[in-house]
């Protein structure tokens, strides 16, 4: 067993002793019994070897391979966690996004075809459906890893243009009937309440790219080409995904869901003082997500806990 590994099982077992919140001592069953999980588990994963995948540019097919390319699927090192996206929230993912060979071929954030594959965006499809079901089953072992970690309250959806946050929750579901989810309390904004906060005065987006006329001129462009995309692909909701990504204009959008007063006063009571999970398909700089937390923080719960099917991409 390789030390990576080693590290990986040494690390989930000072995760579970964390969130058990109990005192080493006088708990030697316990622990023991946490190690010896931990360490069939490693076993069991080596057996599989799901590491990795496979992809053609030509024929736009992914397929199952058993070593790591784009996207690292094993299940011994995953979930991943980043805590330096949101300050005071853990952000896990079921799959964590590499560098991609030739990324100029893909969105240089966004982009990796196991994701498009899913999402069945921009022709990406499995090569076979053995391929496909190889990678759910891997993702479904990494979500049940995840739930033996972590255990939460409440469960929230993010709202998205994909079927994959409710592939999330739908698994989730699966493995605890009794799980509570959430699917109608945020709301993502039209590309007309987003253009609405960037004209702003005190925006953002102004500040940054209304310096000069023709700054302005040209920023304002680009948002309103890729505006005419989502108002055609995504009827008229806004997306970060299709906006240029030669220019930071995801930075200084930072506006981009909402929860009406209906939705607050229907679950105030349930979030209030809960831990709370957070459901996303992906990350690219985590914008979506840092505007969700804002959100869901005014309601004042426990704790916040981000769980997203593929990671930030790492370089």
């Amino acid at each position: 067993m390789t030390e990576t590994k080693i590290k990986s099982i040494v690390s989930n077992i000072i995760e579970k002793i964390n969130n058990d919140n109990f005192i080493l001592e006088n708990n030697n069953n316990k622990l023991n019994n946490i190690v010896i999980k931990e360490i069939k588990l490693a076993c069991n994963s080596e057996k599989l070897i799901y590491e990795g995948i496979g992809y053609d540019n030509y024929t736009h097919e992914v397929w199952y391979t058993d070593s790591e390319d784009s996207v690292d699927t094993s299940l011994i090192t995953n979930p991943t966690k980043d805590e330096t996206i949101i300050s005071g929230v853990n952000v896990y993912s079921i799959f964590q996004r590499k560098n991609t060979p030739d990324a100029n071929k893909f969105d240089n954030q966004d982009g990796n075809p196991l994701l498009y594959a899913f999402k069945e965006e921009k022709k990406w499809h499995f090569k076979s459906n053995k391929d496909k079901q190889k990678f759910i089953q891997l993702f479904e072992q990494i979500v049940d890893k995840f739930l033996q970690m972590y255990q939460t309250d409440i469960t929230i959806v993010m709202p998205t243009g994909s079927h994959l946050n409710n592939m999330i929750a739908q698994t989730i579901l699966n493995k605890d009937n009794n799980a509570h989810i959430i699917n109608d309390l945020l709301r993502k904004l039209t590309i007309e309440e987003v253009w609405e906060s960037i004209e702003a005065i005190d925006s953002p987006f102004r500040k940054k790219f209304g310096r000069t006329r023709n700054d302005w001129e040209n920023a304002c462009k680009d948002i309103q080409n890729a505006f005419i995309k989502m108002q055609r692909e995504r009827n008229g909701k806004f997306t970060y995904h299709m906006l240029p990504t030669n220019k930071p204009y995801r930075e200084y959008i930072t506006q981009t869901l909402s929860c009406d007063e209906y939705s607050r006063g229907k679950y105030a009571n349930e979030i209030y003082g809960h831990n709370i999970l957070l459901l996303d398909d992906s990350i690219s700089r985590g914008a979506s997500i840092k505007n969700a937390c804002d959100i869901l923080n005014t309601f004042q719960p426990k704790s916040i806990t981000v769980l997203t099917m593929f990671s930030k991409k790492k370089i």
